[in-house]
């Protein structure tokens, strides 16, 4: 038999631990449904406050990696127009001491210096490359005058 004082204590404990469980469950969900464990300051704020901060940090190393290939291709540019006109000059210097010679006569003097030019065309060339719509070298701006 139930006492009466007995029914009272089930209802109350119905009334108020029904719905906290109801929330609780509502709370696992969410956290199931999120993959996260807090979502709101109200959940727990030192966490919550925490997960700020670190979301803060990754936002910035975000940027930095971002900023660091950015950084990676305009160095590989360089590096190629470098090389490029590294060998260009190498091959200019070759020209220039064939051209030293007193057994060429003046029309294979001129075939070297044609040579020499265009090597001096395509290396004006890549002191102009651009990135985008910045230059590579600072490139020169002709200006008429």
């Amino acid at each position: 038999m139930i006492y009466p004082r007995q029914t009272h204590l089930h209802r109350l404990f119905a009334e108020t631990a029904i719905p906290a469980a109801q929330r609780d469950v509502e709370r696992l969900r969410e956290v199931l449904s999120t993959g996260v464990d807090v979502n709101r300051a109200s959940d727990d704020a030192s966490r919550y406050h925490r997960a700020r901060s670190l979301d803060n940090v990754v936002s910035r190393l975000d940027s930095y990696e971002r900023n660091v290939t950015s950084a990676t291709s305009v160095l590989d540019h360089t590096q190629h127009y470098l090389d490029a006109m590294g060998e260009r000059f190498v091959k200019a210097q070759e020209l220039a001491i064939q051209g030293n010679s007193d057994t060429l006569n003046a029309n294979d003097k001129a075939k070297l210096a044609s040579t020499i030019d265009t090597l001096l065309d395509a290396t004006l060339d890549d002191l102009n490359a651009r990135i985008g719509d910045r230059f590579l070298f600072g490139g020169t701006t002709a200006s008429g005058g």
